[in-house]
């Protein structure tokens, strides 16, 4: 008993076969475009420099400080994740509070503040713009608080502390808008800082109380960066 297959049957099935090998084919060649595509822009993330500047507040003591801050970090991706970064910084702090309370003196107090540690962020990516949320934890490892006070004769009297530990942590938040290789956008930041140093005398010999608490501080900056 033979089985007969009409020609047409036969013609009709080697095209079946060959239009399901190109579809195969060429379903083959999209994954591998798009993961081609996909790998380069990998690479345009695998690394995220991200520098900025800005206004600066703080309430150390019930006392108001303001100033300004910069800042530098440098960003690598989790293995494949590039939606989690981790990497290093360094932060400057300026501020400044004035005591104009005093009918014979004014007192002002400058804090300056040098700042290193880890970052972690995670980029939450568009095609145009990037949301990163950044928490840190930094270490000053230059500190220096100056008390100035100036008498009703203009003869000033300064005090300067030694700080023996600041430790900051806290989150920045961005908003960065992408454009060829470049970052750039506002952001916001806050932290909760450890600050002590010990009781301190000025050039008379007055004697002020050394603080060793917390203190809260956030700032507003515009961040300029790169991708590569």
């Amino acid at each position: 008993m033979s089985i007969y297959e009409p020609e047409e049957e036969k013609q009709y099935s080697s095209m079946g076969i060959v239009r399901l090998k190109m579809v195969d084919k060429n379903s083959k060649l999209g994954k591998y475009l798009l993961a081609k595509k996909n790998k380069q822009y990998d690479s345009l993330n695998y690394f995220s420099f991200l520098s900025g500047a800005g206004y600066s507040a703080a309430n150390i003591s019930d006392n108001n400080y303001t100033g300004y801050n910069a800042f530098l970090k440098f960003m690598f991706p989790f293995s494949q994740d590039y939606n989690w970064f981790y990497g290093v910084g360094v932060r400057y702090q300026n501020l400044s509070f004035n005591n104009n309370s005093k009918i014979n003196s004014n007192s002002d107090i400058n804090f300056n503040s040098f700042q290193t540690g880890l970052d972690l962020a995670y980029f939450f990516k568009t095609s145009l713009i990037d949301f990163v949320l950044n928490p840190f934890a930094y270490f000053g490892f230059y500190n220096s608080l100056t008390r100035t006070i100036t008498q009703s004769d203009g003869t000033t009297i300064t005090a300067a502390p030694s700080i023996m530990n600041h430790i900051s942590l806290g989150a920045n938040a961005n908003v960065l808008f992408k454009t060829s290789h470049f970052y750039f956008g506002p952001g916001v930041s806050y932290s909760t800082s450890y600050l002590q140093f010990n009781n301190y005398q000025d050039d008379n010999g007055v004697s002020y109380n050394g603080i060793s608490n917390f203190y809260k501080s956030w700032s507003l900056n515009f961040t300029l960066g790169c991708y590569l």
